[in-house]
């Protein structure tokens, strides 16, 4: 299902970032869910090392890593495991450090911090049509609708096709948390997904931006298929 997705299936023929750090990103993901449910110290390093490693093919890919961290964090409590927890943050920081901050400044010879900040941020520099308010959360969610399905660019009532996408998603998240899954992976999950769009809107990335919202559609396209799979329970 994933792979048919529209931004699914353009990241796959485009030959982009997207798709090795998404993979990365899922392989780490799968070694945060060991370590949480074994404690395992050599899953945690992993997580940190793949996470890193996703993060250095794209940026985007802290739409995973920031909620899975902030859950490990505080799914026991920190007595006795600050030393592993150390260890793993010095891990995923120094890879990412090393690949953001000190390689640049050696590759492109960066003579000052603006310098580097506009090359970093160039796509702040860049023109492009800018949305604000009500307008940003509408293209937001006409985006977030076409990275799922491929929709023509003048659908007529596409508003309604997008509010019923995103009823569908609604109604998904919430029959996945009354589901009979580990509680633990279901704020895991529901973490990932409510924490892009509001990190999206905070840091006002582009609101028509669709590969941003790649990043979502493995999740978007788990609860749907656990929402899909419970519907016989309602069956008459």
């Amino acid at each position: 299902l994933f792979l048919g997705t529209h931004a699914g299936l353009l990241s796959v023929f485009s030959g982009e970032w997207h798709i090795p750090a998404i993979a990365l990103s899922l392989a780490g993901l799968w070694q945060a869910i060991c370590h949480m449910q074994n404690g395992s110290r050599r899953s945690l390093y992993l997580t940190s090392l793949l996470f890193a490693m996703a993060v250095c093919y794209h940026m985007a890919a802290l739409s995973i890593v920031v909620p899975v961290a902030v859950v490990i964090f505080f799914l026991h409590p920190l007595r006795g495991r600050w030393r592993a927890l150390l260890i793993a943050g010095s891990i995923g920081s120094t890879l990412i450090c090393l690949m953001y901050f000190v390689l640049p400044f050696f590759i492109f010879r960066f003579e000052s911090i603006s310098n580097f900040l506009g090359t970093f941020l160039i796509y702040k520099h860049l023109s492009h049509v800018r949305y604000a308010g009500i307008d940003w959360v509408t293209v937001a969610g006409q985006t977030a609708f076409n990275a799922f399905a491929i929709t023509p660019q003048k659908l007529n009532y596409q508003n309604i096709f997008t509010g019923f996408f995103f009823l569908t998603v609604a109604l998904s998240m919430w029959q996945f948390f009354r589901s009979h899954i580990q509680i633990s992976l279901r704020i895991l999950v529901l973490a990932i997904l409510i924490w892009w769009p509001v990190a999206q809107a905070l840091f006002d990335a582009l609101a028509d931006g669709m590969n941003g919202w790649i990043f979502l559609l493995p999740f978007l396209c788990l609860i749907i298929i656990k929402g899909i799979c419970g519907l016989h329970t309602h069956a008459i």
